[in-house]
């Protein structure tokens, strides 16, 4: 999946855009989990096999969460954009008005705020990437060791125990947001936040 960059017509469309950025990313890692599971599932060891495709898993998580890289500076440059534009539309507006000198300049003190606010945020997205793979790659290993407990002992077949595999981090999804009340939120609502 590559992100298309483009520019959107109002902040809404811009946060859409960015939400279904996130929110494609988590698809595409399940469906790479999907295939990985399915990958040799008629052969002794399957259980022991996924477990220890770790390593391989993280790499193609890796690729599903690389094009993300580039939303950050993207917000940042939307971000600052709409507070310029703002600023000059409420001059123009109060000029028009005759409530400011035509000689009126605003200060700069204000905007460096919202870029440091703005820097802020996309700060926190940046190491979000880094926290998507590791919480990706945890719950993977959890509903896998969890799941091959089944095939061991005999109870599930491999096919069962990859759908409920399949099903668990599907229904648990990458959630590596946790916010000061200890909830959890999926990446594209958070993205979206």
């Amino acid at each position: 999946m590559a992100v298309q960059l483009q520019t959107y017509g109002t902040p809404e469309e811009f946060a859409n855009f960015i939400r279904r950025a996130y929110a494609d990313a988590e698809t595409n890692m399940i469906a790479r989990v999907a295939k990985r599971l399915v990958r040799g599932i008629d052969s002794p060891g399957w259980a022991e096999a996924k477990l220890a495709e770790t390593q391989a898993l993280a790499r193609e998580i890796g690729a599903a969460v690389r094009p993300l890289r580039e939303l950050p500076r993207r917000i940042q440059e939307a971000s600052e954009k709409a507070y310029d534009e703002g600023v000059q539309a409420a001059i123009g507006d109060l000029k028009a008005a005759n409530l400011l000198a035509p000689s009126f300049s605003p200060s700069t003190g204000a905007g460096s705020g919202v870029k440091a606010l703005a820097g802020a945020v996309t700060g926190t997205l940046e190491q979000a990437h880094l926290q998507i793979l590791r919480s990706a790659l945890d719950t993977y290993r959890s509903v896998v060791a969890e799941a091959s407990a089944q095939v061991l002992t005999g109870t599930q077949t491999r096919r069962e125990v990859a759908q409920v595999v399949l099903n668990r981090f599907a229904d648990r999804g990458v959630r590596p947001f946790r916010d000061r009340s200890g909830r959890t939120w999926d990446m594209a609502s958070y993205a979206e936040m």
